[in-house]
């Protein structure tokens, strides 16, 4: 099956014979399973509409690069359009001469930038689309996500695996600036809260509620269905622990709201008052999005949102996305931070006492911001989103008690 109009005559010149659904994240993206001529484990990759050109031209070159650095994190993108063979087809990069600032999402990728292009197509890393949509083939990186009470050991591998990405992203250079982690946040508190105004009533935003997710079970059979039948399992449309979710969330949010949002402007505005090293960091490195294999990082596998932007704003994302109360892991928090400055090519040990407290309240700020986000797409927007209510249920619920324990 073809998840939209994908050419396939350019799937089957790279030996695709087919494609299987697998249950998508958040994010807008189809993901598919590839059964390979050669047997190698691909992932078809199908963004959403809305996505430019020129954005998914610079997550490729990103990834492109990076990748001649970790070859074992972070996997190859393939191109699906024969047109742009020409424009890249292998980057090699010169290391004698590095770039002194940070490419602009508008540049190419040219010899002026130290890239140099060659025929040869054994790696193949280009974009391409079909139709209104982009599409790219990619390595299946091997793995899976940690879960969310996983050893320190393991969160601090990942500490490590995220500094050595760092390393090779910053080949692109540094400068230094008021970072988009502050400056985004600023922006979207400013505009969840007066989306949801001084108080969002729960008996309008529950009437709002859009219970019945367009999820279908029977397009991920493999992985949502009870086993030899089209009944989906357990909680996949449990409206009621939702419902619940969203209701406590409202009521979370309503005595909170005021006090929040001036908490967090404060918070924000200080920390800006002096430009801080930026380069490219990946932004939503939470811990579904690195994969692990025996204990040890296996590979990075989403790019999406990769900008510039503060690193401490990755360290903050992923050892935050393992904690729910932080008074009672400052010292984890600590770690992670010292750790994170120790092997880092842009911070030093005298970044931790600054960072910790840093990260810590990007942190808070990002898990307040989320809760208002949900209730935004689900109660105002009637957003509906292609996974189980169960696991919006618990996201939200999650998210909750994080800010609960801010209180």
């Amino acid at each position: 099956m073809n998840p939209c109009p994908v050419d396939a005559t350019a799937l089957e010149a790279l030996g695709v014979s087919r494609l299987i659904p697998v249950t998508p994240g958040m994010s807008g993206a189809q993901i598919f399973r590839c059964a390979h001529s050669t047997g190698a484990p691909l992932i078809l990759r199908v963004w959403a509409p809305e996505l430019a050109e020129p954005r998914l031209s610079e997550i490729t070159r990103m990834v492109t690069v990076i990748r001649s650095e970790l070859p074992s994190l972070v996997p190859r993108v393939f191109p699906l359009e024969a047109s742009a063979l020409s424009e890249m087809l292998k980057p090699t990069i010169d290391r004698a001469s590095p770039t002194s600032e940070v490419l602009a999402p508008s540049q190419s990728v040219s010899q002026s930038q130290s890239v140099r292009l060659h025929g040869n197509l054994s790696m193949q890393t280009l974009w391409g689309h079909s139709g209104a949509r982009y599409w790219q083939l990619f390595d299946e990186m091997p793995g899976d996500p940690l879960p969310v009470d996983a050893e320190q050991k393991e969160v601090m591998a990942g500490v490590d695996a995220l500094s050595r990405l760092h390393g090779a992203m910053s080949w692109f250079g540094q400068r230094r600036e008021m970072p988009l982690a502050i400056r985004s946040r600023l922006k979207r508190l400013d505009q969840v809260h007066e989306i949801l105004g001084v108080e969002l009533t729960g008996e309008r935003a529950l009437r709002n509620l859009n219970l019945n997710q367009q999820f279908d079970p029977r397009k991920f059979p493999d992985e949502n269905c009870q086993h030899g039948t089209n009944q989906p399992s357990e909680g996949i449309q449990d409206t009621g622990k939702l419902t619940h979710a969203i209701s406590n969330a409202i009521s979370i949010w309503n005595q909170n709201a005021v006090r929040m949002k001036k908490k967090l402007f404060l918070q924000l505005t200080t920390d800006s008052s002096a430009p801080m090293p930026t380069q490219y960091v990946l932004r939503d490195i939470h811990r579904e999005n690195l994969l692990f294999d025996k204990g040890q990082a296996s590979g990075f596998f989403d790019f999406d949102a990769v900008r510039v932007d503060t690193p401490w704003a990755d360290l903050a994302r992923w050892v935050g996305s393992f904690v729910v109360d932080d008074q009672a892991e400052d010292s984890f928090w600590l770690q992670a931070c010292e750790r994170f400055a120790a092997t880092h090519s842009v911070l030093g040990s005298e970044d931790v006492t600054w960072g910790h407290g840093f990260a810590k309240r990007l942190h808070e700020a990002t898990q307040w911001i989320s809760l208002g986000n949900w209730l935004v797409w689900l109660c105002i927007e009637q957003r509906s989103f292609s996974v189980p209510n169960e696991v919006l249920a618990k996201r939200i619920s999650r998210l909750a008690a994080s800010v609960v324990s801010k209180a």
